[in-house]
């Protein structure tokens, strides 16, 4: 292998694998304090694209304002959706894996009415290559590394630095111990869910530039979620996004090698880390 094709699958495996982490810490979020596993959460992320295209290519609003609207819808859906239904089923699987895959369905009917069953495309920000020696980088990759790694500065300085972001990390670690402080967990929960939801949309909004856009792609996104938590640690954000990139670089460099294998080296290598690992790299056991 040379340096530069060497180069190449990084760059391509730590940008996807960047959106891969910025997905699940939405998950992460919502299932470490709220306590649901929302099964939805890929078709949130695909509501966020479709909403970039609605706003962006339709509307032809500016395209980071169109991103910031992307992450408010899916903050108010989150907001409507844990007042309506998510309050009632904290804690319950059942309840929240029915409640949650009737709203993908709705989701995905919805995307379907509203903009039809042929696959969207949205015009790049940024368009072009970037040269670098005998290395070709598409431009709209290094920009999505570059949001990846903002938004998820973002969240990281609000969960370390300020006192909501602390006190839903308490929550998340023990909730008792937390009431026990005077934190309001209802508040805590709502804003949970609402923040997971705004980081599906933004993640689905700042990736429209870089995939087609179909009704079906929370599907797939939702199954690579799930190998990046299982992998990382279901309550863990650290976790999250180191599942993340070892997920991403694997498929980069897996493909290359080893072509449609490489799914199969995944679930090879999430095997033998479970082997030593029950709970994930970061994990802890949990109750849900």
């Amino acid at each position: 292998m040379t340096a530069d094709l060497f180069f190449q699958l990084l760059i391509n495996g730590i940008s996807i694998g960047l959106l891969y982490s910025l997905v699940a810490l939405g998950l992460v979020l919502v299932l470490g304090v709220a306590g649901i596993f929302n099964f939805a959460h890929g078709d949130f992320y695909m509501l966020g694209a479709y909403a970039l295209y609605a706003f962006y290519a339709v509307l032809r609003f500016n395209f980071f304002i169109s991103v910031l609207l992307s992450a408010a819808v899916g903050a108010l859906l989150g907001v409507f959706f844990n007042q309506s239904m998510f309050r009632y089923m904290r804690g319950n699987l059942l309840k929240a894996a029915a409640a949650t895959i009737g709203l993908g369905i709705i989701a995905r009917q919805a995307v379907l009415q509203g903009f039809g069953t042929a696959a969207k495309g949205v015009r790049p920000p940024f368009p072009g290559m970037i040269h670098i020696g005998n290395i070709i980088l598409s431009a709209d990759r290094m920009a999505l590394i570059g949001y990846s790694l903002f938004l998820m500065g973002m969240l990281t300085w609000f969960l370390t630095k300020t006192k909501t972001g602390l006190a839903m990390r308490a929550i998340s670690i023990d909730e008792v111990a937390a009431q026990l402080q005077g934190i309001n967990t209802r508040r805590m929960y709502l804003l949970a869910v609402s923040l997971g939801f705004a980081l599906a949309g933004v993640s689905g909004a700042i990736v429209a530039p870089v995939y087609t856009l179909n009704s079906e792609m929370g599907d797939q996104m939702l199954f690579l979620i799930l190998m990046v938590i299982i992998l990382g640690g279901m309550q863990s954000p650290l976790g999250a996004v180191v599942g993340g990139l070892i997920i991403g670089l694997a498929l980069s460099f897996g493909f290359h090698f080893i072509g449609g294998f490489s799914d199969i080296f995944i679930f090879l290598l999430i095997g033998i880390i479970l082997l030593f690992k029950p709970w994930g790299l970061f994990g802890r056991p949990i109750h849900i």
